[in-house]
């Protein structure tokens, strides 16, 4: 775990610029509670972009992402609003 909370962390430093624009798109999007449906697709857009096997914005708002793994491990779901 350590590894790879070290190879995020040189990632993030690594691409610090790309970081910051991105959080600078998402926050300039209104997304007042119950009304975060421009916020999700904008998100589930970057997640197709960065390479998630899909990405969808649910009848809540909510994002989600799946990225599918090699092994036969848990699965989890990964949601943002």
């Amino acid at each position: 775990m350590k590894e790879l909370r070290t190879r995020v962390s040189n990632w993030v430093d690594d691409n610090s610029d790309q970081c910051i624009k991105f959080l600078q798109e998402m926050i300039a999007i209104p997304s007042p509670s119950h009304d975060e449906k421009q916020l999700a697709e904008f998100i589930a857009s970057r997640m197709k972009l960065y390479g998630y096997d899909s990405a969808v914005v649910d009848g809540l708002h909510d994002a989600m992402g799946v990225i599918k793994g090699a092994g036969g491990g848990r699965s989890s779901c990964s949601t943002a609003t």
